[in-house]
């Protein structure tokens, strides 16, 4: 989620159905910086062709029954410090180095985003 969105941690607890319009955008305005951001959910624009494949893995791993994308095991919306501490725990379980971390998953997202044409605007 954090990777295809793009999205802090602050702001990705709150991510869901909610937030997308009927044209499959979602929309959020970021908790840090007061700032806009939009991102395609249903469908990519035809300059992200190339990242096709990301966005099926987005799309199979959102749940359609439920508004907060982001969840616990036992069915209830992640806290900040609670997403960051479970990604911190999947990464070193998953044998990554320290620094990946959600941040890392921004910047690997905006890296292939301009990689595929993608502007500021």
């Amino acid at each position: 989620m954090i990777y295809c969105t793009g999205a802090r941690c602050v702001d990705a607890v709150g991510l869901g159905w909610q937030r997308v319009s009927d044209d499959g955008w979602l929309s959020l305005v970021h908790a840090k910086t007061g700032g806009p951001a939009t991102c395609p959910i249903t469908a990519l624009p035809g300059w992200a062709a190339p990242l096709s494949a990301d966005h099926a893995l987005l799309l199979a791993s959102v749940p359609r029954d439920r508004m907060i994308w982001i969840m616990t095991q036992n069915g209830k919306p992640r806290s900040v410090k609670g997403l960051s501490q479970w990604m911190s725990v999947a990464a070193s379980a998953a044998g990554l180095p320290d620094d990946c971390t959600a941040h890392g998953l921004r910047q690997a997202r905006a890296a292939a985003l301009a990689k595929a044409g993608a502007t500021a605007s």
